[in-house]
């Protein structure tokens, strides 16, 4: 926005309360506020009424990026710590009187510890200790408003960070991550130390056995029953109670683990849930061939109950109490109903393999297991593409050898083509090899596009299959157990129900 526009902008939505209380209940786009106070710095203040208009727009806009009050919402982005400062700073310069700028300053002084200690191993050394004693000295420069409500409730926020800073220096300060898995997994309580990411962790892992009523065998307390086999069938929960020795954000945005991925902000995780499962992961695969470990699941994202953050220091309780449901559990209310609803279904055909496929392959995307989603998408791929071949080679009568489209005839077919073109005489008279090197899909793919009419573009239906493959070959051949992410997994099923109706679904 340049200056007018920014002008009309903030005047129409914080010219009066009326319009800024509506403003309040609207959402408004990130971006829009980032744009408007860009073009503020040109805002000449001719009247008290645009004093009002813009203290009310930059309030609203360190209300609006400080996530430090109540309700905190389910994930932050990386950009509101930037945004949060800026907008303090310019109220801070815009105030007469310190009166509202203090504490959003004091919450923007907090997001930048946080972005300097997140993930550092306590005891600090040196070089951040000399930072903690900088950040107590810009915190203590803050000015306490006269206001008795702003003056306590910037003191409390003043009292918070001075704790998170001394719990720092004295190396005591921990984060802790409470979260259930829907199923039994030792049969004692087991508490783990072990090393994330270069912090010391403690996780304790305590497991209830539940029978389902539905079951012929049953038993009574103490007594408990395990299943020997993995079952759906759910025998108990587990709860893990993690505690890492250092400062982690649980509510900065990262990527999601598994689809769906929905709107925002539930297409962002918070980082909190990320980490417990990274953790969980670790402490189960770590457990498996204990005698006491019974667990037959390997855990998955969605297998996550609601998980709760807070912050531990010494001498303290506990701060920053967040509960946040699993962004990767979204659910439908309805109203059930006990009339039958008649279905005929007549004759039933076997559904096709590439279906059933890439059935699986969504099934284990939801679940978060990315590897065996493009596992599975591979496998389909590969069957859809081969049987829409035969199928369109078959109805065409196309000249086109089966055997060769599937062997390695059809490069030399494809060189004594282009030979006879420019040297008819010297063409017949070569004796061509033949190799029994099978081709490549791609290879097949290109020989196919060219020889059937009506099959698509090549181009086009190599991207599509590309994408797909793009992580196959690591994972068949095991030459790498890098994460694949949830992105490449959504692009693939793109890519995937593309082929499946574009490619020679009725047109070859």
């Amino acid at each position: 926005m340049n200056s007018g526009e920014a002008r009309r902008w903030i005047e129409a939505h914080f010219g009066s309360l009326a319009r800024s209380e509506k403003s309040k209940n609207t959402p408004i786009a990130d971006e829009e506020f980032e744009k408007a106070l860009a073009g503020l710095r040109f805002f000449s203040l001719r009247r008290n009424k645009d004093y009002l208009t813009i203290e009310r727009f930059l309030w609203a806009g360190c209300a609006k990026f400080d996530r430090w009050f109540a309700p905190s919402p389910p994930s932050v982005p990386k950009s509101y710590s930037r945004l949060l400062n800026e907008f303090a700073d310019r109220l801070g310069n815009h105030e007469r009187i310190p009166m509202n700028s203090p504490v959003f300053k004091v919450h923007a002084l907090r997001d930048e510890v946080y972005t300097e200690f997140v993930g550092k191993k306590l005891p600090l050394g040196k070089a951040y200790m000399a930072a903690c004693e900088r950040f107590q000295a810009r915190l203590d420069e803050i000015p306490v408003p006269q206001n008795d409500m702003k003056r306590s409730e910037l003191l409390t926020a003043k009292a918070n960070l001075r704790a998170i800073l001394s719990g720092l220096t004295e190396g005591l300060l921990i984060t802790k991550l409470r979260t259930t898995l829907p199923y039994p997994l030792c049969r004692q309580p087991f508490r783990l130390s072990l090393e994330w990411e270069g912090l010391s962790v403690s996780v304790k892992i305590t497991s209830k056995f539940v029978t389902p009523r539905e079951f012929l065998v049953q038993t009574q307390s103490p007594y408990a029953i395990r299943p020997f086999t993995s079952t759906r069938w759910q025998f108990g929960e587990t709860r893990f109670d993690i505690e890492i020795s250092g400062l982690i954000d649980p509510s900065i945005q990262v990527d999601p683990l598994q689809i769906p991925g929905l709107a925002v902000p539930l297409d962002f995780w918070p980082n909190g849930m990320r980490v417990a499962y990274d953790i969980i992961d670790m402490c189960c695969w770590a457990l498996r061939g204990n005698s006491q470990y019974v667990g037959l699941w390997a855990p998955a994202p969605g297998d996550l109950s609601e998980i709760e953050s807070a912050i531990q220091v010494a001498g303290r309780p506990e701060m920053d109490f967040i509960r946040r449901a699993n962004p990767s559990l979204p659910v439908e209310i309805f109203l059930p109903t006990d009339e039958i609803l008649e279905i005929e279904v007549g004759k039933v055909s076997p559904v096709s393999w590439h279906s059933r496929c890439r059935a699986a392959a969504e099934h284990y995307a939801m679940h978060g297991e990315a590897r065996e989603a493009i596992f599975w998408l591979n496998v389909g791929v590969e069957a859809l593409l081969r049987s829409r071949m035969d199928a369109a080679i078959a109805a065409n009568n196309v000249n086109v050898d089966i055997d060769n489209l599937q062997g390695g005839d059809s490069y030399w077919d494809e060189a004594k083509r282009v030979l006879g073109e420019q040297f008819p005489d010297i063409s017949e008279e070569i004796i061509w090899p033949s190799s029994r090197k099978k081709p490549s899909l791609f290879q097949q793919l290109k020989i196919f596009c060219k020889a059937v009419p009506g099959a698509p573009d090549f181009a086009t239906v190599k991207t599509a299959y590309a994408r797909v493959a793009q992580n196959r070959n690591d994972l068949f051949h095991g030459n790498s157990d890098a994460t694949i992410s949830i992105e490449d997994v959504r692009q693939a099923l793109v890519n995937f129900d593309w082929l499946d109706q574009k490619f020679c679904n009725a047109d070859c």
